[in-house]
This record gives structure tokens, sequence and C-alpha cells, in this order.
């Protein structure tokens, strides 16, 4: 058996708009080892959600994915039936979305909807799928779960909330699971409370995970490898502690200046990330972040960067990389 769970291969996705095409993922790839949390970081529009929704099969009907391959344990998932997905969906792979209000139906209970996730997929009884409900419940931390199992969700608090999501996600054991900027909403004291318990059920239960995330600070506190995105591309990608202590890329360099260190005085200024984000009607040519790299050069506006290897599994593409390299 390989060690690599899911393979993304050449990835392309766009977006037809009144304003024209946006190019949201432009062929990325990357691989997830079995049992590892692989952060993906990036802005809005970067194009981190997109990718990982096209894995799960549940792009809007108007988004083109253009090119790719996705492999799940061997199995390619972008050529699947809506069919074939929605069975595959939750027994496989499954997602933990950024809004549990939105995404937890207010009409249903709590336990109607976890056991109706485990009816969908095993062959056991009402009676047992409602006692491993109960079990996930606790697993995740959440206690009264008898009472619980006939609450609403908006009759409980954003963070019991997010618990439940992971409980729903987790509850038929999928090999692989997304978390789309789970702890977004919360504040700091239940997002610590999150993270740690999703990194315990993944130590645990040697579970992989897509951790999607605009905060290096949070990807440092459960991502084993990370993989920095902008403008639909991946521009450095490495263990965590790798990219964290040299970090290659202009732009990756640029997000960890801009972030308040603990020992920065109030009188200290963070340094902002020169221009504007980046518009994808109107992708540049070459590097995408070369209209505000402080470092680029006429080839930085022609050409996308190869790869160039920084250390064992650490990698970026920028050109003053390659000539650095070449040195």
């Amino acid at each position: 058996m390989s060690d690599v769970l899911l393979n993304v291969q050449d990835l392309r996705i766009s977006i037809p708009t009144t304003h024209g095409l946006v190019h949201a993922v432009n062929g990325i790839s990357y691989e997830v080892m079995r049992g590892e949390i692989m952060g993906i970081i990036g802005e809005s529009g970067s194009g981190k959600s997109v990718s990982s929704y096209a894995v799960m099969h549940l792009l809007p009907e108007n988004f083109i994915v253009e090119s790719g391959k996705v492999f799940l344990d061997g199995e390619e998932l972008l050529h699947k039936s809506n069919a074939e997905m929605q069975a595959y969906r939750g027994k496989k792979i499954s997602m933990i979305f950024q809004d549990p209000l939105s995404c937890l139906d207010p009409v249903y209970t709590i336990g109607y909807q976890l056991t109706e996730t485990i009816l969908a997929h095993e062959n056991i009884s009402k009676k047992e799928a409602q006692t491993r409900a109960k079990e996930m419940l606790h697993a995740v931390g959440l206690r009264d779960v008898d009472r619980l199992m006939n609450q609403y969700s908006f009759e409980i608090s954003g963070g019991m909330r997010q618990r439940v999501m992971i409980a729903i996600a987790l509850v038929c054991s999928p090999k692989l699971l997304i978390a789309d900027e789970p702890t977004t909403a919360l504040d700091v004291t239940i997002q610590d409370q999150i993270l740690r318990l999703l990194r315990k059920l993944s130590e645990e239960n040697r579970m992989t995970m897509i951790f999607i995330t605009h905060n290096f600070n949070v990807a440092a506190q459960i991502c084993d490898r990370v993989s920095v995105m902008y403008g639909g591309h991946i521009m450095e990608q490495g263990p965590i502690a790798d990219v964290f202590a040299n970090p290659a890329h202009p732009y990756t360099q640029a997000i960890l200046n801009a972030m308040p260190k603990m020992n920065t005085s109030p009188e200290e200024r963070l340094t902002p990330i020169p221009g504007e984000p980046i518009n994808p009607v109107h992708m540049p040519a070459g590097c995408p972040f070369h209209p505000r790299c402080s470092l680029a050069r006429k080839i930085c506006k022609e050409e996308f960067p190869a790869e160039t290897i920084i250390s064992d599994k650490h990698f970026a593409y920028c050109h003053r990389l390659e000539e650095t390299a070449d040195e």
C-alpha cells in the first residue's frame, strides 16, 4: 500500500463571470501522506478552498475543471458521477465547513443529523446508529449528549456547533478529512480547544487531514506540512517548522513579516504586503506575485518559475531561488 493517500495532479479550475473568466486554480499538484496533516495557507482568492471543493466534488455547476486528476487511495475522483460521490462523501472523504450554523440544518435535531449520516453509509439499525452518534459526541468533548441529541443547532454555542460538525464529519471514519477554516468564527480560547481536539483525533486514529487557513499561527499549531498558495498557484511547500524557520519565497516571507510577534512592542508597526491583491480575471503573466514583489525582475513578469529544492521535502517557485541554486 502506498504511503500517499491523496494525489492531486495539475488541477486547473476557472469560473465564468460577467467580467470574464476567473482563473481560480492554475495547475497545482501536491500529495498528502497517510496520517499527515497538510496545511493550505493563502489569503482570500488564492484558490485554497476552491481546490479542496474540487476534491470533494462540491464545486458549483458553473465552475469549470479545465484539467487535472485527483486520486484518493488510488481511485480517481474527478470522473466519478454525482451518485458515486454521494456514497463516497462521508464514508471515505469528509469536510468540516467554515460556518457550522449555516451547514447544520435548523429544522432537524443534532441527533437526527448524526444518525442519518451514519444510516446513509452503514447497514445498521437506528438504535445502533444513535448509540454510535452519542459515542462520537463524547469523543469530540461534548457533555450531556442525551440532551444534546434532542437540541437544534440554534440552541447551542458556536464552539459546540463546531464540535458537532466535527462529529458528523468523523462519525463514519473517513480516510481523509478536509477542514475549511474551521476556527475562523471562533474566539481564541475555543479556537485553541478545537485545534487541540483535531490534532488529538488525528493522532489517535492516524487520520489524514487537509487544514485550510489564512493564518500561519493556526497552521503552526496543527499542521505537519504546509502549502502556501497565491493566485491559484502553490508558491512554497514544506514541513511547517522548515517554512517558518527558513521561508524561501518572497510571498511567504511577506506573510510572516506582516504577522505580529510575541516580542513586538506596542509602538512597533507591522510590515504590510505592498500593492493590491491579485485580480483573478486579469492574471499577470509569469509569477503571480511579481507586481507586489520588491525583488521582481523581467523574467518574473514573463515566465512562471520552476521548482527549486530548498531542503528535504521543502521547495518553492521563485526565479531568484533558481539563480541561487545554479550558483
